[in-house]
C-alpha cells in the first residue's frame, strides 16, 4: 500500500508544471484576448473581443 501512494505521489510531481509556464503555441493562446489593437483593426475577425 505504501508502494502505491508512493508512485501516485511520484506522477502527481510530475504531472505538475510551473505556474505560467506555458509552450510558446499555449503563451499564444493566452495572450490572445489581450491584442485590442487586432480587433480594432480588424472587427469582422473578432467575435465580443476574441479574435478567431
Amino acid at each position: 500500500m505504501k508502494k502505491f501512494f508512493l508512485l501516485i505521489s511520484v506522477l502527481m510531481l510530475a504531472g505538475c508544471i510551473e505556474v505560467g509556464n506555458f509552450p510558446e503555441d499555449r503563451q499564444k493562446l493566452h495572450e490572445m484576448g489581450s491584442e485590442s489593437d487586432y480587433c480594432a483593426q480588424h472587427p469582422n475577425r473578432c467575435y465580443e473581443g476574441v479574435q478567431w
